[in-house]
Order: C-alpha cells, then sequence, then structure tokens
C-alpha cells in the first residue's frame, strides 16, 4: 500500500532562493567572489517567486473584489 505524499510549500523553492541570495550575497560582499553564482541565484528567485506572486496576487485581487462588490449584509 502507498502512502499519500505530503503536501508541498509553494514557498518551499522561493524560500530556498531567498537563502542562496543571502549567503551568495553576503559571500561576494565579504570576500569578492561569487558574483556570477549570485547573479544565478537572483534570477532562480526570480523565476521561483513570479508564479507564487502571480497565484497569490490574483487570488487577492478575486477576494477584495468578491467583498466589494457583495457588500455588507444588515
Amino acid at each position: 500500500m502507498t502512502r499519500p505524499k505530503p503536501p508541498v510549500n509553494p514557498l518551499g523553492p522561493v524560500l530556498l532562493a531567498v537563502a542562496a541570495v543571502v549567503f551568495l550575497g553576503a559571500a561576494y560582499l565579504v570576500l569578492g567572489i561569487g558574483k556570477d553564482a549570485l547573479l544565478y541565484a537572483i534570477s532562480a528567485f526570480a523565476a521561483f517567486s513570479l508564479p507564487v506572486v502571480i497565484v497569490f496576487g490574483v487570488a487577492g485581487i478575486i477576494l477584495g473584489v468578491h467583498r466589494f462588490v457583495r457588500g455588507r449584509k444588515p
């Protein structure tokens, strides 16, 4: 019998990319090495965060418009 896979956090790759940017940015600032790796980490962060921002942004806009249109019930 197979077990169901645990749910995946959609922010996991984004948080890993942020950690890479922070680590490589500190290494570049302190030691002056890793400029190419830092640029790659920044581009990976942008690529990973764009779908998350779009999905949660669209959901937030839809919920906001829904609340605005529905209004308050007396």
